[in-house]
């Protein structure tokens, strides 16, 4: 190995390795540049598709997000970077954004190991063991060896990270992986050059980092804890204003409120019987025994990549393990943090064994060392096999999926549907049809949205009420057509429990096998329904069998009594209607509620109220013509999201401009 490092440049021996590790993992996953849409259909990859085609037709637009959830703001759709640098692509080269975003995430895993790699060398200075790591990262997967249920999965030798990525759709999370060494990497150089070139850039690269996934965020805070408790306080010295120098330029898009919104959703993503409730004790716990290893490995070696990786190994291992050895949970979703787990493992196993490798005689090392090339073929081979497993191209327009969203596109005239399993992920790959139910459960704010869906679909504990309560759900939330998916449908899941209840019950539309559509009756197609204070809903039904708030209400919507509104959307975040009304009424309009939304009536501001729905409605007091002008800017956070973000990114920008003027007029200065 140190022959290697004394035979050519430093540019060169890192170019070499970087280029190599990028061939290796194109070699593995290279089908993913030419494919447009896979086999796999129950990926969440989907949801990123949809996002990415919403973004490519609606770029300037992109405040409210109409099409899931009843509606939400477009920052809780999801970290937005991955989706940007999709849409961008796709209108640059005319491809569709599924084949767009096939060819980058196959680019970001193909970087993975590159990113990595570049960090090891600035942290040790040595290409070659830099490139094992790497290597290692490219074509194991060390937590097959640590847990049986990844091992009977998947096999010793096949890639997880592909897997994550073709399989369960965690393109972000590999982007996310892919920019989290390289933030770590201008962290360090931060810290150690004190250049504002490299503070600036850290930064930007700590907000892409979070911009691009959750689970890489949460990865970006333990890589920079591990980095603190290696090197010590100076370190700590340059988080805060690194930290806040990222999240002002990220606030317009992860402002406090979708923190919160996460915050609050995540417990129901997985939740196995309450087990999160837990969670502050084992946090408690975890703070403690990794005190007592940051103590222990700074006594045993002054090696930074080795107390780094042992340290950021522990906080993902500490993750992953106890949820599948145990049940006990650390954070939410643990099992997503493997891939962390095994970033930390390639570099921990690699630099761990350099030591004693480094005794040995040179030519020891260079065999061995050719020897860990060759046998890493044999890993690369069965990644290879695997792969073409994978990436199974497909016809699309066969899929259930996508004769449903297009059935509803050509026949519901933009109306909200409500359709269940993949179904819902694909829905708005194709369609902008808006639907009950969407890609990304952490960014729900009104949560009816959730118990309507899990009611409907499970009928739990509703016996044989279970169709009159569903339809109450479907019509009080606005869904004028149901898909059902019976135990035969092509559906990639099957989340009816009793898909037959609809029968004699609705109107049947369309089938397509054991897939079908329903018809929801409502009296009036329109988005906004004209009630009295005493028809809406006045309390937040309990769960999805509590309906006795939702009857006065539905009975509102069918009452031909009642004058109709006229409902149109003039943006994405806007909307207009129309009214004949006297002082009684009030109008109920089906979109979540949010305070960013406010109303003007005949030109005078109105307050926009939530009722116990979670959704909006306007007291007008208008006796007769009533015009009602509803709009939704985010709210005061919104505005001070922007205008914190529009002044970190101008002292960026001026920073950088300092920093190059003061370079060309010294350029012999550090």
């Amino acid at each position: 190995m140190p022959s290697f490092d004394a035979r050519f440049s430093p540019t060169a021996r890192r170019v070499f390795c970087a280029a190599g590790l990028f061939a290796i993992n194109l070699y593995v996953c290279r089908e993913l540049i030419w494919i447009e849409y896979l086999n796999q259909m129950g990926s969440i990859e989907a949801a990123f598709i949809s996002l990415a085609r919403y973004i490519s037709r609606h770029a300037s637009d992109l405040t409210w997000f109409p099409l899931w959830y009843g509606g939400i703001p477009y920052q809780d759709t999801y970290p937005p970077l991955l989706h940007w640098i999709v849409a961008t692509s796709a209108s640059i080269f005319h491809q569709s954004p599924a084949h767009s975003y096939h060819i980058i995430t196959a680019l970001f895993y193909c970087i993975g190991p590159v990113t990595l790699f570049l960090l090891c060398v600035s942290l040790s200075g040595s290409c070659s063991y830099s490139f094992f790591v790497g290597l290692t990262y490219s074509v194991l997967s060390p937590a097959a060896f640590a847990v049986s249920e990844i091992r009977h999965e998947i096999g010793l030798l096949r890639p997880r990270r592909l897997q994550a990525l073709v399989a369960w759709g965690e393109g972000p999370h590999v982007a996310g992986l892919a920019l989290l060494p390289v933030a770590v990497l201008y962290f360090h150089r931060a810290i150690t050059r004190r250049r504002r070139t490299d503070f600036v850039i850290c930064a930007f690269l700590f907000a892409a980092t979070v911009l691009t996934n959750w689970i890489a965020a949460v990865a970006l805070f333990a890589a920079v804890l591990a980095y603190v408790c290696s090197t010590g306080l100076r370190a700590g010295m340059f988080v805060l204003p690194v930290a806040v120098a990222s999240y002002g330029m990220a606030v317009p898009w992860i402002p406090p409120s979708t923190v919160q919104t996460i915050r609050l959703n995540a417990p129901y993503l997985g939740d196995y019987g309450g087990v999160y409730a837990g969670m502050p004790r084992n946090l408690a716990v975890l703070a403690l025994v990794g005190l007592a290893l940051v103590l222990a490995i700074r006594r045993l070696t002054k090696s930074l990549p080795i107390r780094f990786s042992a340290i950021f190994t522990f906080l993902a291992a500490a993750i992953v393990l106890p949820a599948y050895w145990w049940r006990v949970y650390i954070v939410p979703q643990p099992e997503r943090y493997q891939l962390e787990m095994e970033l930390g493992l390639a570099m921990l196993v690699v630099f761990a064994i350099k030591p004693a490798f480094d005794r040995a005689p040179r030519r020891v090392r260079t065999a061995i060392a050719a020897i860990a090339i060759l046998l890493a073929i044999i890993p690369a081979k069965s990644d290879r096999r695997f792969a073409r497993y994978l990436l199974t191209p497909i016809n699309i327009e066969q899929t259930i999926e996508y004769k449903t969203a297009v059935w509803f596109d050509r026949h519901l005239d933009m109306h909200r549907v409500f359709a269940s399993g993949s179904t819902q992920f694909w829905m708005n790959a194709f369609t902008d049809t808006p639907q009950l139910g969407g890609g990304f459960d952490n960014g729900i704010v009104n949560q009816a949205a959730r118990t309507a869906r899990y009611i409907i679909t499970s009928g739990d504990g509703a016996g044989d009420r279970d169709a009159e309560i569903s339809v109450l759900w479907l019509k009080a939330l606005g869904i004028h057509a149901v898909a059902v998916g019976g135990p035969d449908s092509a559906d990639s899941y099957r989340d009816f429990r009793n898909p037959r209840k609809f029968d004699g019950v609705l109107r049947e539309l369309w089938r397509d096998g054991d897939d079908a559509v329903y018809l929801v009756p409502q009296r009036s197609a329109s988005l906004a329904r004209v009630a009295t204070r005493a028809d809406l809903v006045a309390r937040t039904p309990l769960n999805g069998i509590d309906v006795q708030p939702l009857r006065g209400y539905v009975a509102a919507l069918d009452n031909p009594i009642l004058p109709e509104a006229d409902f149109r959307w003039t943006t994405n975040h806007s909307a207009s209607i129309q009214a004949i009304l006297t002082p009684q009424h009030v109008v109920s309009i089906q979109i979540s509620y949010h305070p960013g939304w406010h109303a003007r009536v005949n030109g005078v501001d109105t307050p926009a109220f939530e009722d116990g729905l979670g959704q909006i409605y306007v007291d007008p007091k208008c006796n007769g013509s009533c015009s009602i002008e509803l709009f939704y800017d985010g709210g005061r956070e919104m505005r001070i999201a922007r205008g914190v973000g529009v002044t970190v990114w101008i002292l960026v920008f001026g920073a950088l401009a300092f920093s190059w003027r003061s370079s060309v007029r010294s350029p012999g200065s550090a």
